[in-house]
């Protein structure tokens, strides 16, 4: 049992000494100096047993939803570059424009700044003194002592939900200190408290090629939790080096040990130099893989590399200049693509945040972007916290008074038109099925997001844009023109009715053997749609964050109707 949390006192130095027992300096020194064949797991020496995952019983307190808000709000912590901002803005439901409160937790700490009843906080914690690479000095440091100050600040602002991320190192290295933090959570003293949950989460399973396994600590407050927490299911294919970074620019492929400056003129340093002659070796020995695709970590002191992935960004090689090498490019990695190894798209920040980002010299935005959570996984756990707490946004709340309308520009119609074909240049002759069943389907799932704001505008754009597919792919010498795209919102109600009822309700699910059939329609739909998304970078297709929505949609629905097929009979 966690001890009652008490306030840090503030140090002479301005950092709070925090309530966590810091491990002391000879259990430091034995975990700095573990053997290497050890350090995937506990140590020997301590037979301390991880907390369980789960909660263990979770009664639902929250029967019914709560009243929903019109705007999300979401607090931050030390997490890097806030990706969960636009991971909410993309994926949450009611992410009309959500409104970050703090994103110092220090700063709130100490200048007693308070916030209530924000509906996500976002929270890391400095990684390094629990990092597998790191000084694995634990609590010892003051860096990562900071990790005792995430229940104070959870239970001081009592947040619907939050995200905790960090390292592997951290319930593997230092088991106790991890369920202290667990227990902590767990333990907050609130009239409902928490159900907290982990897991060990790895990137590449989430779409974006880069091997980046990370412990997520998701909670949600016992008086807002609707449906019982399911963690994501890892997606089956993820895109490739070359979809996300594009096609290679040079076809012949230099000797690396006769590299010794960057296509910029920089002197290569003689870690990287060494590294890239490591890599040249494992080239020369295994020929057949000169042609495959590698990202190569060349800042540590021996070289590693991965094929048709990238290694764990740190922020320690992502302030670097020559630090990953991609052997299909032939060239090293910038903080441009460093944003899209950590699953942010074109387009994610708002134009504000994105010349704030400009000002930054490389080396700072590097660490920042090496420090961040990854958005591609981030987005998908918001979006499970969202159907666990309810978190949608009604017109009424709102006070719309227009339905939503946008515009798909002539640009980004070529463009979408142009990853269709490239993904699959057979998509003519079949499009006749499988485009016209995906439109027909995210038609069909309009009525039941009618009180959704995002998620009808998200239908709404991807129905218009297939419609301009299928006609352009009917007549390929037709130009695409701008075209308007209106939201369905068919209620302004603040009533919010069950997604069960709808089903029940709808005239095209009045039997089993319709149910089953609009069943596999809309499973056919959410494949071609997984499809395209898993097989078309953000940039390629301007429309995939819309189609990840619709997918969503589809997935969400699909849930409700294959449940009321189980428990139906002959007749419903």
């Amino acid at each position: 049992m966690a001890p009652r949390l008490s306030k840090p006192r503030a140090t002479a130095s301005g950092r709070a000494k925090t309530p966590l027992p810091p491990a002391t300096e000879t259990e430091s020194r034995k975990a700095t100096k573990r053997p290497a064949s050890d350090q995937g797991g506990a140590s020997k020496t301590a037979k301390t047993t991880l907390l369980p995952a789960e909660p263990g019983k979770v009664n639902l307190i929250a029967a019914q939803p709560p009243n929903t808000p019109a705007e999300v709000t979401l607090a931050s912590d030390c997490s890097g570059l806030c990706t969960e901002g636009p991971a909410v803005r993309v994926n949450l439901p009611s992410s009309v424009n959500p409104q970050q409160l703090e994103n110092d937790m220090e700063n709130t700490l100490h200048l007693g700044r308070v916030w209530f009843d924000v509906d996500l906080y976002a929270v890391g914690s400095p990684c390094q003194s629990w990092s597998l690479a790191g000084s694995k000095s634990g609590a010892a440091d003051s860096r990562g002592g900071l990790m005792a100050l995430i229940p104070f600040q959870i239970e001081k602002h009592k947040p619907r939900s939050f995200i905790s991320e960090n390292v592997k190192g951290l319930p593997s290295l230092f088991p106790k200190e991890f369920n202290w933090l667990i227990q902590a959570l767990r333990d907050i003293q609130l009239p409902n408290g928490y159900n907290v949950y982990y897991k060990l989460l790895d990137t590449q399973h989430f779409g974006i090629p880069q091997h980046r396994e990370r412990v997520y600590i998701i909670g949600i407050r016992r008086d807002v939790q609707v449906k019982h927490f399911e963690w994501p299911v890892p997606f089956k294919e993820r895109l490739t080096l070359k979809q996300l970074l594009g096609n290679p620019a040079m076809e012949w492929k230099c000797n690396l040990r006769e590299k010794t400056h960057d296509v910029d003129g920089s002197a290569l340093s003689s870690t990287a130099r060494k590294n890239l002659i490591q890599f040249q070796d494992f080239l020369d020995k295994n020929p057949a893989k000169q042609d495959s695709d590698f990202i190569v970590d060349t800042g540590g002191s021996s070289a590693t590399w991965m094929e048709d992935k990238c290694p764990c960004l740190t922020a320690t090689r992502c302030k670097g200049k020559h630090c990953y090498w991609w052997h299909q490019g032939q060239r090293f990695l910038t903080p441009i693509v460093f944003f899209l190894l950590q699953g942010v798209w074109p387009g994610a920040y708002k134009p504000g945040d994105v010349e704030e980002l400009q000002r930054f010299p490389q080396r700072v935005l590097g660490h920042m972007i090496g420090n961040a959570m990854s958005v591609c996984v981030v987005r998908r756990l918001v979006r499970f916290l969202a159907h666990k707490t309810s978190l949608t946004c009604n017109m009424a709340a709102a006070g719309e008074k227009r339905l939503p309308q946008g515009v798909l520009n002539r640009a980004d119609l070529q463009l979408g038109v142009q990853a269709f074909l490239r993904w699959d240049p057979a998509l003519k002759e079949k499009s006749a099925f499988e485009l016209e069943n995906a439109r027909e389907a995210l038609i069909f799932c309009q009525p039941f997001f009618k009180e959704d704001r995002t998620r009808s505008c998200a239908l709404a754009c991807a129905i218009m844009f297939l419609t301009i597919l299928q006609m352009t792919l009917d007549r390929p010498d037709t130009e695409p023109t701008d075209c308007t795209w209106t939201a369905h919102l068919y209620t302004r109600s603040g009533q919010i009715q069950p997604m069960q009822e709808k089903i029940e309700k709808c005239p095209a699910l009045t039997s089993r053997e319709l149910l089953a059939g609009k069943v596999g329609e809309l499973d056919s739909a959410a494949s071609f749609l997984l499809g395209a998304i898993n097989a078309m970078p953000h940039d390629l297709l301007p429309q995939a964050p819309h189609f990840e929505g619709c997918f969503a949609c589809l997935d969400d629905l699909l849930v409700h109707m294959k449940f009321r097929l189980h428990q139906s009979s002959s007749a419903i």
